[in-house]
């Protein structure tokens, strides 16, 4: 008769999140090479880089607007922009949009604009 390995949920879910762990280590010099990169060629002012640096996944574009002293259509205008290259994600609280930063799609937009340009880091 064959012998049967299990493994228990607790025993899964503890492998799962070793293998996690493992690829945010692997992951972390690209996105902070890829951080560096976006602050360089998107957040060229130091406007932009105070209304980003507020991005904390909880407060709204009013909310930021207030705390910066940044005009509220200066907020919404780098969300927007921000948006619409698929650099940030955000979420919906009644009609306010609350952005948060993603490391990961910073990355994964500099690997593709990399391959894109052939190898190429710049161009």
């Amino acid at each position: 008769m064959e012998e049967r390995n299990t493994v228990s949920y607790d025993e899964l879910l503890c492998i799962g999140r070793q293998i996690l762990a493992e690829l945010q280590l692997i992951t972390v010099s690209t996105k902070v090479a890829a951080l560096v990169r976006f602050k360089q060629e998107f957040l060229t002012t130091s406007q932009q880089r105070l209304i980003f640096d507020a991005f904390d996944g909880e407060r709204s574009s009013q909310d930021i607007a207030e705390d910066t002293g940044i005009s509220l259509r200066s907020v919404q205008q780098l969300i927007k922009d921000l948006q619409d290259q698929d650099l940030i994600d955000f979420r919906k609280r009644g009609k306010a949009v609350i952005p948060i930063k993603s490391f990961s799609k910073v990355a994964t937009y500099f690997a593709t604009k990399d391959i894109e340009n052939g190898g190429q880091e710049h161009g």
